[in-house]
């Protein structure tokens, strides 16, 4: 067992702890690490939010297959590696999100009447500003509920949290995009809107 008070141990040394299940060792890998990988992610997403993000995955990831590290040889490489990996994944993911709102506003657009008021279009554009004014992973949990239509417990299962953080996600999702409307519309638009975002 480590303690606060233990000298430095080697990535290797950090490693077998860690596979033994030692939180503390895995708080001093965490540490060790967190501040290179931050920046080495953050040269990939130009994003504080998701730099936060993936770094916290990949350690939650380490430490549910912290069994297998004894077996790594080269940390760093292993830790980069898998962060670059996941950096990919999610920016491929908010690519593929923004070309599915592309082709759902071209199709509905173009479903609309000639004569639409351009009001209730300013509406709507700013509804999809509120959304993407969210944090990540709280437009990710909003996205799959509103516009997919999943479940809580799916969605919970395949973020990897409780059906409470995608309830607690959600209202506050809710909250954040009332309050951007309000600020942006008048009082009687924004009970459209309301009812529209909560359907």
């Amino acid at each position: 067992m480590l303690s606060n008070s233990s000298p430095t141990y080697t990535d290797k040394e950090l490693l077998l702890q860690v596979a033994e299940g030692d939180e503390t060792a895995f708080r001093h890998l965490y540490l060790q690490w967190h501040q290179l990988l931050a920046g080495y992610v953050f040269r990939i997403t130009e994003s504080r939010e998701l730099t936060e993000e993936i770094v916290q995955d990949v350690f939650m990831n380490i430490w549910r297959v912290r069994e297998t590290l004894a077996e790594i040889n080269n940390f760093k490489h292993f830790l980069l590696v898998v962060s670059r990996n996941k950096a990919f994944d999610v920016l491929k993911k908010q690519l593929k999100e923004q070309k599915l709102k592309q082709i759902w506003e071209k199709e509905n657009m173009s479903a609309l009447p000639i004569a639409v008021d351009a009001a209730e279009v300013a509406r709507y554009s700013l509804i999809d500003q509120a959304i993407d004014s969210l944090p990540p992973r709280r437009k990710e949990v909003y996205l799959l509920s509103r516009h997919e239509r999943i479940a809580y417990k799916e969605i919970a299962n395949r973020l990897g949290i409780s059906i409470e953080s995608v309830k607690t996600h959600l209202k506050l999702a809710n909250n954040a995009i009332s309050f951007f409307i309000r600020s942006n519309l008048p009082e009687i638009t924004v009970l459209f809107i309301n009812i529209f975002i909560n359907f």
